[in-house]
Formats: C-alpha cells, sequence, structure tokens
C-alpha cells in the first residue's frame, strides 16, 4: 500500500483508519501500539487533523525524526514492509 510505501521511504505520513474495520491482526498489536503512540496512526479523523494543523508549519521534521517515532516506525517497518535489495535471496531464504 501507499502507507507501506512511505514508511519504507521514511517519508512523513500518517494513516487514519475506522476503528471498526481496523485490518490489523491481534498478533500486531505491539506494533500499532507504537504507532498510535507516536501519532503515525488514528482512528478519529478529528484526531489526525488537530494533530497535523498543530505540526504542519514548523514541526513536521521534529516529530517525524523524534526518536520514540522512528522506533515504532523502524520496528513496524521491519515486520510488515522491509526493504530488500535483494529480493531473490529473500524468497529463497523464506522457502528454505
Amino acid at each position: 500500500t501507499s502507507f507501506l510505501e512511505t514508511l519504507t521511504l521514511n517519508i512523513p505520513s500518517l494513516l487514519i483508519l475506522d476503528k471498526n474495520d481496523n485490518p490489523f491482526r491481534s498478533n500486531s498489536k505491539k506494533y500499532v501500539d507504537g504507532l498510535l503512540k507516536t501519532k503515525v496512526l488514528f482512528f478519529n479523523q478529528l484526531e489526525a487533523a488537530k494533530f497535523l494543523n498543530k505540526i504542519w508549519v514548523n514541526d513536521i521534521d521534529l516529530w517525524w525524526n523524534d526518536k520514540k517515532t522512528q522506533n515504532a516506525i523502524s520496528q513496524f517497518r521491519n515486520r510488515y514492509a522491509r526493504k530488500t535489495d535483494n529480493i531473490n535471496k529473500e524468497i529463497l531464504k523464506l522457502l528454505k
């Protein structure tokens, strides 16, 4: 998805989802909670809009590059959107 691509490219991004249509499995709770705590993921449109308006002018880079935000993104990305320079080698590794 576009969201996973922007995370992989480390482009500041927000994801807004309907909590009732939450596509995450229960075993991803740790990773999802990290995105929620660092305000990368929202289940409420109004909260996302308020946060974005707050950081829009001067604070996007501060928020995105914050150690806690980058850690949460890195953990999520390593689990669900890993980037590899050798996809063939990675697939063979999984098949073995």
